[in-house]
């Protein structure tokens, strides 16, 4: 290989180079601008605000397991700055794209959609299910764990049935609200799993 063509391939390489790396930096700033604040205006669909509905899954959350992340993270579940919840899925069963998979996701609140929601970790995954009607949220708590006080999947779909109406559409609803637990991501831990009906 002479000297100019070593220059010539030399120059070449270099310029590949900074090509890969500034097309790295532009994915970075790119994904950056896709993932906003899950509380921004953007994501409402009034009357809901995201912020007040994800404080309400929060205050859920602390309520069922008062012990286990107040000693694990310090400060319990809690909603983070990008107006995320801590440690939790949370799942669309209207809209099931409309998920959080990764941890700067956003997920779109909306009227008459039903949303499965709990803990990450297995030993302390109870189920609830929050359903935003009329403006307000109802939410259903440690689902299918009656001998822990929680409610009954059968409540969940009655309450649903009483505002969808009858239609096909309205039975794959209350079908995938019937497996709500195919609609989440779990880590297992060292403990025993808890499981309930």
């Amino acid at each position: 290989m002479n000297k100019t063509v070593k220059i010539y391939f030399i120059i070449f390489s270099l310029f590949i180079i900074i090509s890969c790396g500034s097309s790295n930096n532009h994915n970075k700033i790119t994904k950056k601008i896709q993932n906003p604040n899950c509380c921004s205006d953007d994501l409402n669909d009034s009357p809901y605000k995201n912020e007040y509905v994800l404080n309400e899954i929060v205050k859920t959350l602390n309520l069922l397991i008062p012990d286990y992340y107040i000693s694990k993270e310090g400060k319990g579940f809690y909603i983070t700055d990008e107006c995320r919840i801590s440690a939790c899925n949370l799942w669309d069963m209207v809209d099931t794209l409309n998920q959080r998979k990764d941890y700067d996701d956003c997920v779109i609140l909306k009227e008459g959609h039903i949303y499965h929601f709990a803990p990450m970790e297995n030993i302390c995954s109870f189920s609830s299910i929050a359903v935003l009607k009329n403006g307000k949220v109802k939410i259903f708590k440690k689902v299918n764990c009656p001998e822990n006080g929680g409610d009954k999947i059968d409540d969940v779909i009655n309450f649903i049935r009483s505002y969808l109406p009858i239609n096909k559409e309205t039975e794959e609803i209350i079908k995938k609200v019937r497996n709500y637990r195919h609609y989440g991501y779990y880590i297992n831990t060292d403990y025993d799993l808890f499981y309930c009906r």
